[in-house]
């Protein structure tokens, strides 16, 4: 459970359902993802990196955790996807969902 309640607009102060099976969708095609070019190893390692700590944010949801996945793992992570010549459209669906909730979050921080 989240020590700041009043942060996520999910039922009891957690994420949101919507947000939470964003970050599976996630994590679902980043093991595809590694699974179907396990051969490349700087891909790889791309890929884990990005998601590693997903779960943890899963399973002790922080604003802080939000934060630091959107403004912190998934811009250098779609950056090193293009220096790969990696595409991230298959990951853009579900971080529409996630920005909603982070603008939110960072909206109700401020106010």
């Amino acid at each position: 459970m989240s020590k700041h309640p009043e942060h996520f607009s999910g039922q009891s102060g957690e994420l949101p359902d919507d947000v939470r099976r964003a970050f599976l969708e996630i994590l679902y095609r980043t093991l595809l993802y590694v699974r179907t070019h396990c051969d490349q190893r700087d891909l790889c390692f791309t890929l884990s990196d990005h998601a590693h700590n997903i779960p943890r944010l899963l399973q002790e949801p922080e604003p802080e955790l939000l934060r630091f996945y959107w403004e912190c793992e998934r811009i250098p992570f779609i950056r090193t996807m293009e220096s790969l010549s990696q595409k991230v459209a298959v990951f853009e669906p579900a971080w529409e969902i996630i920005e909603r909730e982070y603008e939110r979050v960072k909206a109700s921080a401020v106010a």
